[in-house]
């Protein structure tokens, strides 16, 4: 009887290929490191050092973002939904006592199983394999994100530090100033407007530089949070930015975006899931059948001359249940067909979106390339001799107090401008790598 109940169960659910074991292997090989260590908490949290660069806190946020580890945990909870699905009902198990005035009494021992149409628990795996996969999307989309997070502010921290460094320098040099301009005036070589028009100057380089300073902690608290640290935990300004550049043609980024980014690709799952879904829609119409064993075990306290026909009884049944409300089925159709429709058009139109966002990045990434290539090579190399030629000016009385600052403040902001377009372009190659998906792993010296 089990026997036969078994081979039951093994046929219905024998056409439920939906790869779960290669799930599981998936989700093993991608568990966040937090993940491990939640789950032994003797082992003792991983050290940051303090002068960290950025390959060494993408490693970390990718090991420790609580964020990554919920999307691992979402996608390990919709794995576990394949089993689930693939899994026949509960078998039935009856006991009847039949109390009859004249004869044996007998006792039956039923046990039953209900099976869908053959197939129907096939698709529904295939259905929660899909969900499952696309979980598996979402979980590397938020990877992504991450990445392009930490890069994202840490070459904005990188910024306003660079930033902070040259005001300071600057305030130093018009320090030089003013002391050259009270010793003119001492001399009645100059007058006394450029030794207020010097102080005025580096009060408004000391505002700027604590207006910068203070721009750096809630960028360190935002990376630290990325990072799963403290707000205020301590971590050294960059001093340098990554010598990256992208590897790939325009064409090739867009080609890539198309095949890899797994926003795409879990729209990809949800669309096959939809259209398994209305397969199992439509099996809707066929009936459930019902295997089922009976065990009549006879009173042998009959009589011997009844005793004659009171051996015990073994029957086997089937069944069927009759699909007669045609009219939910039907919506149930419809529904199914509605939304996969509806999948197709998310995922056209995120293809539409993420083509249009390619391009606005790439052309923000070579103007970055083109501006960091300008201010490196020609503007600041220029500005640089002026400053120095106009401070020898200044010092020998050739050039005036306002021509001396005019320059310093433009080398002052082609210098910003260099490290604003070094931090740009680098932030946009983070996006592009987001975009294309994949993004740890296309990371360079990863």
């Amino acid at each position: 009887m089990v026997a036969s109940l078994g081979a039951v169960a093994f046929l219905a659910s024998s056409c439920a290929g939906s790869g779960y074991g290669e799930l599981r292997d998936e989700l093993a090989s991608a568990r966040p490191k937090a993940v491990a260590v939640a789950q032994t908490p003797a082992t003792a949290p991983d050290a940051l050092p303090e002068s960290a660069d950025l390959y060494d806190l993408l490693r970390y946020a990718r090991d420790h973002n609580p964020g990554a580890v919920a999307a691992y945990h979402r996608w390990h909870a919709s794995t576990e939904r394949v089993p689930q699905e693939r899994a026949l009902p509960d078998p039935q198990l009856l006991l009847e006592q039949i109390d009859v005035s004249v004869g044996p009494r007998p006792r039956e021992i039923e046990v039953s199983q209900m099976v869908p149409w053959f197939g129907t628990l096939g698709l529904r795996g295939q259905v929660a394999a899909h969900e499952a996969r696309a979980a598996r999307e979402g979980f590397h989309a938020l990877l992504d994100m991450l990445y392009y997070n930490v890069v994202d502010t840490y070459v904005e921290y990188y910024y306003v530090s660079q930033s902070a460094d040259i005001t300071q320098a600057l305030i130093e040099l018009m320090a030089d100033a003013e002391a050259v301009a009270q010793a003119r005036y001492r001399d009645g070589s100059g007058s006394f407007a450029d030794v207020i028009r010097a102080q005025l100057e580096q009060d408004r380089l000391d505002n700027e530089l604590i207006s910068l300073q203070s721009e750096t902690r809630p960028i360190r608290a935002r990376l630290n949070a990325a990072l799963s640290r403290p707000a205020d935990a301590s971590l050294a300004a960059p001093r340098e930015l990554p010598a990256e550049s992208l590897a790939l043609s325009d064409d090739e980024v867009l080609a890539s975006a198309a095949s890899g980014n797994p926003r795409l690709l879990a729209l990809d799952e949800m669309v096959a899931r939809e259209e398994r879904a209305a397969s199992v829609a439509a099996r809707r119409y066929l009936p459930d059948l019902m295997f089922g064993i009976t065990y009549m075990d006879r009173d042998q306290s009959a009589s011997a001359h009844d005793a004659v026909g009171a051996d015990d009884d073994v029957m086997a049944m089937v069944g069927l249940n009759i699909p007669i409300w045609w009219g939910s089925y039907n919506a149930g159709r419809r529904e199914a067909q509605a939304r996969r429709r509806a999948a197709e058009a998310e995922r056209h139109d995120q293809e539409n979106v993420l083509s249009a966002e390619c391009a606005r990045v790439l052309f923000a990434y070579h103007d970055a390339e083109r501006r960091v290539a300008l201010y490196r090579d020609e503007l600041i190399p220029r500005a640089t001799e002026a400053l120095n030629a106009a401070r020898a000016g200044f010092a020998a009385g050739d050039v005036d107090f306002s021509g001396f600052l005019d320059t310093e403040r433009l080398l002052l902001d082609f210098q910003l401008s260099l490290d604003r377009s070094r931090a740009d372009r680098l932030s946009r190659l983070a996006q592009l790598r987001m975009l294309i998906g994949g993004a740890f792993e296309a990371s360079a010296d990863w």
